[in-house]
């Protein structure tokens, strides 16, 4: 009788049915390439008195009641392990250690053998069904048949009413999944999506293609992978990653290379190199050049898909088009196929799929594992409950074990005494980077506890709640608290405003410049310069204006690229009484080449040099090398460097230093050590600075060698230990994949009472994400406050982002919380991986939570933000809510803050 027809006919129970037919969950199942036979949980155990109704009944029969002796049970004991029962038992069991069906079936048709039948117990069933279960799941070949006798077997113990449990409920379960093939419904979703937004005749032809050339153990986004870390394409760079595949997969074929036709056939691929390595891909039949106006997006994941393949790619498929699939399998799909990548001077490197699936699973005798954390809690080993019914003869209880992000791991099995023997794990890092500036530094870094009570009440509360929530906080106001409450709310230009109004009101209150300067860069970066000019007028009355204040709203408005308003308010200064010399035009100069306007820097010293309104110094020709060589714009840099010296101006070290920086941020670190050998020859001592320039330059091109040489010469010219050296030092190692040794030189830091800082970690953490070492990183985090080293707003910004950019929301927000328990408030760039996160988990409701405080915060969202907030919010059917989104954007665009 066919399980279908019983659930129909209604002789199925409840629970049976339900689990049958409800959505396959997620078991536990190794990833790997070759699945395993069999599907044990690592610490799963049998219980041993569990014999069959039959057996029970006879022990009892001959023991003469409950109080027998121990010879008495002994020779029961065996008498039922000798018994036909016991034997087909005990057999069974040896079948389901060794994953052998086919024997396991052989005895069972040998017990329904008229002439020698034996009687089977549920224990009996649940041995067969397992085993069925397991082999329609793994083995593909066999999965119709090992289900139809899964099925049979189900039918006849309903029809010698053996009751099910759990175990046997779960096990028919299984046998129904595996009898669909949800990535093929998948696939045929996916084919319908893409033939609507694609030309039918294309991706049609493409699956004939695929047909003719398929299937492939891999398949290879290439354009993903050819610009990695890279603003150019690199043939070479896909090629490295193909090898690299093609020896990790089972068969010897190249993967399948999904590549748009404008790649193949423009640009850098005429080079004869490139051509060569396009050619060997073609002879293989492994390349596939998408049409011209298609999305090759479509073409990649389809041909992973069917072909139940490895997909090689860092795009973690979070926008538009992805979020168009709306199915539970995507994510599930996505977590057991794709192979994302880093790259190091050794080549690429392959981070394959996990081996097993973090969710609640089951275990062959019907009990649940269930993980106690929610969401992917990192911070500590995971603790997970396993849990049977006690009508079953076993009590609920609790397994203390380990598993990283990949899965369960074997040390589940461990003993809580095992686990407090064991060493705990060392700090740790991977590749750092001195060279990260993330959006914004921290605030709220020191600030004092009164400081930091202000902080935290004014975030929690709405603008028009603050006074009231103020004033029962009855904290002493004073110019240093309004100080650095200002400056720690420099991300909320809003909420500074309030505070800085009520603060006004308060006893103790006196108007400081550095209270004002503090507002002003707080409203600055929220672009309300209006009031920023009304608090100018406030400060020229009370006799606080400085050349300070109006460098501060030059470099905001130079932020803003609103360039010739920042000329202007440059301009103003000597309207206000406050005269202009030559180092205030190098400082303007320098503050908009730092912004990345150099041009307009450049052109301003001309002009300023051709009317005669000053005559450039060593400082105006070292700010423009320095601002050319952000730019990498070498032959700009040589250009000034030649016009410094036909000005008769010799460079000094700080002149050295910034042609050393500009050569080493291009690349070109070869003349960077000509330019050092050049300082030496011409008495030029170089300096820390210099010292720190070059071993950052040769630890990013992976010289590890030669920065070391460099760091030896630094301590050999007496110079004491300084941080931003060592953390150019730590960088170095870290890019050379030398952890160990990175690690020493922070413990070196330590010794010599210089750090780690905050940079330290920072630079830490960027390159653990980046390698996505994403435990390592959270545990780093965790640390930093070991050192007396609290985490900054880059430091948040960087964890917020790597658990958002990896489906891990609830992560972010324990970061988020944490950070606002510091009294740090988030920056624009928090906000946006934030509300992206939540839109692409679908949790809609918060997204608009934290936009709406983004708003009360007077930040204003970049337009990519709210676009996919807006097509989130369409897609999910809550347009009203789109509306009344945009409806607030717009006000908070046209209505400027007034105080």
């Amino acid at each position: 009788m066919r399980i279908a027809a019983a659930a129909a006919a209604g002789t199925l129970r409840p629970m049976a049915a339900t689990l049958l037919f409800s959505p396959p969950h997620q078991h536990l199942r190794p990833l790997s390439l070759h699945r395993c036979a069999t599907q044990h949980l690592p610490f799963a155990r049998r219980r041993r008195d569990s014999y069959s109704t039959a057996t029970v009944a006879a022990q009892q029969e001959d023991s003469g009641g409950a109080g027998g002796e121990a010879e008495g049970k002994a020779a029961r004991r065996r008498c039922a392990r000798e018994s036909p029962e016991g034997n087909l038992r005990h057999q069974l069991d040896m079948c389901s250690r060794n994953a052998d069906l086919t024997t396991a079936l052989r005895l069972y048709d040998a017990a329904l053998s008229p002439d020698s039948p034996v009687p089977l117990s549920l224990h009996h069933y649940n041995c067969l069904l397992c085993l069925c279960s397991n082999a329609a799941a793994s083995d593909p070949d066999s999965s119709a048949d090992a289900a139809q006798r899964g099925f049979d077997i189900f039918a006849r113990m309903e029809a010698d009413g053996v009751q099910p449990n759990e175990a046997a409920l779960t096990s028919v379960a299984h046998l129904a999944a595996a009898t669909r093939d949800p990535a093929m419904d998948f696939a045929n979703s996916l084919t319908e999506l893409a033939i609507k937004r694609e030309a039918r005749d294309d991706f049609l032809g493409f699956q004939s293609w695929l047909r003719r050339h398929g299937p492939s153990d891999a398949v290879i986004d290439a354009a993903n992978v050819g610009l990695y870390n890279s603003k150019a394409f690199s043939f070479s760079q896909v090629n490295s990653v193909v090898n690299a595949i093609q020896r990790v997969t089972k068969s010897n074929k190249l993967p399948l290379i999904i590549l748009h036709w404008n790649r193949v056939n423009g640009g850098n691929a005429k080079a004869p190199y490139n051509q060569k390595i396009l050619e060997s891909w073609r002879k293989a039949g492994a390349l596939y050049a998408t049409p011209p106006g298609s999305n090759d997006d479509w073409y990649w994941l389809y041909a992973a898909v069917s072909c139940r393949s490895l997909l090689v790619t860092n795009d973690e498929m979070r926008d538009h088009l992805f979020q168009l699939l709306g199915t539970s399998f995507f994510p599930r799909w996505k977590e057991k196929h794709q192979v994302r990548l880093t790259f190091s001077g050794r080549g690429p490197t392959l981070h394959l799929p996990p081996p097993y699936s973090i969710v609640i699973q089951d275990s062959e005798d019907g009990s649940w594992h269930v993980p106690t954390t929610i969401g992917d809690d990192i911070e500590k080993p995971r603790q997970w409950i396993c849990s049977t019914r006690k009508s079953w003869g076993a009590h609920a209880h609790q397994v203390l074990g380990r598993t990283h992000a990949s899965g369960f791991c074997s040390v589940a099995r461990c003993s809580a005494d095992d686990q407090a023997d064991a060493e705990p794990p060392r700090f740790t890092v991977v590749p750092g980077d001195t060279a990260v500036d993330g959006p914004g530094t921290g605030a709220g870094v020191g600030v004092s506890e009164a400081a930091e009570r202000v902080c935290r009440v004014v975030s929690t509360q709405p603008e028009l709640g603050i006074a009231s929530a103020l004033d029962a906080l009855r904290v002493a106001v004073s110019p240093e608290l309004v100080a650095e409450v200002l400056k720690n709310l420099s991300n909320a230009g809003m909420l500074a405003l309030a505070f800085f109004r009520w603060a006004e009101r308060q006893e103790g209150f006196r108007y400081t410049a550095e209270s004002f300067h503090n507002l002003i860069e707080a409203l600055g970066k929220i672009k309300q310069f209006r009031l920023v000019w009304s608090l100018v007028e406030t400060m020229r009355c009370r006799c606080l204006l400085s050349k300070n204040t109006f460098k501060l709203i030059v470099r905001r408005y130079a932020r803003a690229r609103k360039v010739k308003e920042a000329v202007e308010t440059f301009e103003k200064m000597s309207s206000f009484g406050l005269k202009t010399e030559l180092s205030d035009y190098n400082w303007l100069i320098d503050t908009l080449s730092k912004s990345k306007q150099v041009k307009k820097g450049h052109a301003i010293y001309k002009e300023m040099k051709r009317k005669g309104r000053f005559v450039p110094d060593l400082k105006t020709y070292t700010v423009l090398m320095e601002g050319w060589g952000h730019e990498k714009d070498l032959l700009m840099v040589k250009t000034v460097y030649q016009e410094m010296l036909d000005a008769g101006i010799r460079p000094d070290v700080v002149a050295y230093g910034m042609l050393i920086s500009a050569f080493c941020k291009s690349g070109k670190c070869d003349e960077a050590v000509k330019v050092f050998h050049e300082m030496e020859v011409s008495g030029c001592m170089p300096s820390p600075h210099v010292y720190c320039m070059l071993i950052n330059g040769l630890g990013s091109e992976e010289r590890l060698d030669e920065a070391l040489k460099y760091f030896e010469l630094y301590k050999e010219s007496g110079f004491p230990m300084e941080v931003p050296t060592c953390n150019a030092v730590v960088g170095a190692y870290c890019r050379a994949s030398k952890f160990q040794h990175a690690f020493k030189m922070v413990d070196e830091m330590r010794k010599c009472k210089i750090g780690p800082n905050s940079r330290t970690y920072d630079i830490i953490l960027h390159h653990l994400i980046k390698s996505q070492r994403f435990e390592e990183a959270y545990d780093v985090f965790h640390r930093m406050g070991s050192d007396s080293c609290e985490p900054q707003l880059n430091t948040y910004t960087m964890m917020v982002g790597m658990f958002c950019s990896n489906g891990r929301v609830d992560m972010a927000l324990k970061v988020w919380k944490q950070m606002k328990e510091k009294g740090v408030l988030p920056c624009m760039h928090m906000f946006s991986a934030l509300i992206n996160g939540l839109c692409f988990e679908n949790r809609l409701e918060e997204a608009c939570i934290y936009f709406q405080e983004m708003l009360d915060k007077g930040i204003r969202p970049p337009g990519q933000l709210f676009s996919n907030l807006k097509e989130a919010l369409v897609e999910g059917g809550r347009i009203s809510l789109a509306q009344e989104m945009a409806l607030k954007l717009d006000t908070l665009r046209k209505t400027p803050l007034h105080g």
